[in-house]
């Protein structure tokens, strides 16, 4: 559970971690704390970390759970990641090899290059050729 990963980090670094869930009642103070610098490392889901937050202190992020949806992590990737850094955040995915997840991770990163291949098809041709057509 994130909660154990939480307790493991603080038990293990000896530094203060932070959790940061759908229903975490401490969720702003975390937030602020990780921030500002006084937490270390922050546990969130993919999902909670895509909405409208930004940690561009942050220099690590690690994905510990699966989504099918690839934008949920070109989102939350943008969260750490901004112009202008004097750092280059790293997204680490943690998976385990030989199970549903290397299907899932296959998928997701097909997604990714399916995506960049049409961001820089040339629409202009394309478009003109439907016109003509």
């Amino acid at each position: 559970s994130a909660e154990a990963l939480v307790e493991r980090i603080q038990k293990e670094c000896k530094k203060e971690a932070g959790l940061v869930l759908g229903g975490t009642k401490n969720r702003e103070e975390t937030i602020k704390a990780f921030k500002a610098n006084e937490l270390e490392y922050m546990v969130m889901s993919l999902e909670t970390g895509k909405h409208g937050l930004t940690f561009t202190n942050a220099r690590t992020m690690v994905y510990h759970d699966i989504n099918y949806n690839s934008d949920a992590y070109l989102q939350s990737g943008e969260r750490i990641s901004r112009i202008g850094l004097e750092h280059n955040p790293l997204c680490v995915r943690l998976h385990a090899k030989g199970t549903v997840e290397d299907l899932i991770v296959d998928n997701l990163t097909n997604k990714f290059i399916t995506t960049a291949n049409v961001a820089s098809y040339d629409f202009a041709q394309l478009l003109k050729g439907l016109k003509s057509g």
